[in-house]
């Protein structure tokens, strides 16, 4: 089974353009396979389904991972619903937000 995680993008550190990446709640940096068709469509504060292609266990420093698709204010699919990780404080929160949302709960 494909391992499915939730990203909030960041610009690259090196400043190129198109680049964009996320780190985890380790600091291990993700970065996105820049053949993808969606990996164009990237910016900086966008959340983010993301497939892993490569394992910790190979690359210590880094993870590829291939975005699958950007999540607005729909919510999340139920297909990646089910055992998705969240990567990261921005995106947990951004995570709540849309179930609060989605619920239709618009209280504090």
């Amino acid at each position: 089974m494909p391992r499915y995680v939730l990203v909030y993008t960041k610009k690259s550190r090196k400043k190129d353009v198109g680049r964009v990446v996320t780190y985890d709640k380790n600091g291990v940096i993700g970065i996105f396979h820049r053949k993808a068709p969606l990996t164009r469509e990237l910016k900086e504060g966008m959340l983010v389904i993301a497939k892993v292609l490569s394992s910790k266990a190979r690359n210590k420093n880094f993870y590829i991972l291939w975005p699958v698709k950007i999540v607005d204010a729909e919510g999340i699919p139920p297909k990646y619903d089910k055992g998705l990780e969240v990567w990261g404080r921005p995106s947990y929160k951004a995570l709540k937000r849309i179930k609060r949302i989605y619920r239709g709960d618009h209280s504090k």
